[in-house]
This record gives C-alpha cells, structure tokens and sequence, in this order.
C-alpha cells in the first residue's frame, strides 16, 4: 500500500512515515486510524483511465479525496502531433507484424508471412523449380509455430495463395 502526505499530496511510503514518527508503532499495514494525527493517511490505488495512446499519454496527477478516501488520480493529456504520427506509424507496423505472423489460410492451415517464413518458403520453392517431379514433400514449420506438407500436387497453388497474402503489405 501507498500513503499519502494530506498536506503536500506526495506520496510516501510506510518506512518514511516511521522514519518521522519514530516514538509511534504503526502495524505492519496501517489503517488511516492509525495514521491519524501524522498528517499521512492510506492512498487508493485507482487504475489509469482507457485512452488513445496514439494521440494521447497518461501521468499521475496529485491524489484527491474520493468517497472520503485518498485514491490515485490520472490525467491524460494530448501528444504533440511529431509523437502521434510517430505513434501511429509503429501502430501500423506492430499491427502488419501481428497479421503476417497470423497469416493465411492454406489447405486448413495458418501459414505466417513473416520475412523468415519468406526465406523458407524461397528456399524450398527454389528446390521445387529445380527437382520438378522429383521434388520430395517437405515439411515447412512457420514461424508461427504451425506446419504445412508441401508436395509437387499443392506447391503452385500454396505459392499462388501465399505470395498475394505477402504481397498485400507491401504498397505501390
């Protein structure tokens, strides 16, 4: 639990009360009865409110009294525009990383488009081009942690289906 300072609002802990009270025993977790007449008193956690956090941030503000109890106060406050396109911009890029490792459905199988799936999927679609009929089925793990037999009977239409899933995130 964190206290309060009732006259400065800064919030101060246990150790500190003690330390300016050392003639006074406080339990080990004070009631504001047992904090009375030190000028501290229990301060309420309250979570921070729901906000933008592209537009917007979020900072302590002094706590208030509440229902007749210290509580935590929030205050949420604009960004400046370079911070909100900064923002959004890694939105947008934490938001394509999500999708591309959840990926596409293939023969009832998610198969991510991660750039390390991409490497792979080079790779064996190389060894494909290569060996023709003798291409051997080949087990291909994605990095999102599912796996895909490719054979000589599906290899065209998983790359067909694949590679526009791919090329979808990247613009003209």
């Amino acid at each position: 639990m964190n206290y309060v300072n009732t006259t400065t609002k800064a919030r101060v802990s246990l150790s500190a009360i003690a330390a300016e009270y050392p003639d006074k025993s406080f339990p080990a977790s004070p009631t504001d009865a047992d904090l009375a007449d030190t000028g501290y008193a229990c301060l309420q956690y309250q979570a921070p409110p729901t906000y933008d956090v592209i537009t917007h941030g979020v900072r302590e503000a002094d706590p208030a009294i509440v229902d007749g109890q210290w509580v935590y106060q929030w205050e949420v406050y604009e960004l400046d525009a370079d911070t909100v396109v900064a923002n959004a911009v890694a939105a947008q890029k934490q938001q394509e990383a999500a999708q591309k490792l959840a990926g596409v459905q293939f023969q009832g199988v998610m198969c991510s488009a991660t750039s390390s799936d991409q490497n792979g999927i080079t790779a064996v679609g190389s060894a494909y081009q290569m060996l023709g009929d003798d291409f051997q089925p080949t087990s291909f793990q994605f990095e999102n942690g599912n796996t895909l037999i490719l054979t000589t009977d599906n290899m065209k239409s998983f790359i067909s289906v694949w590679t526009a899933f791919r090329q979808s995130f990247f613009s003209v």
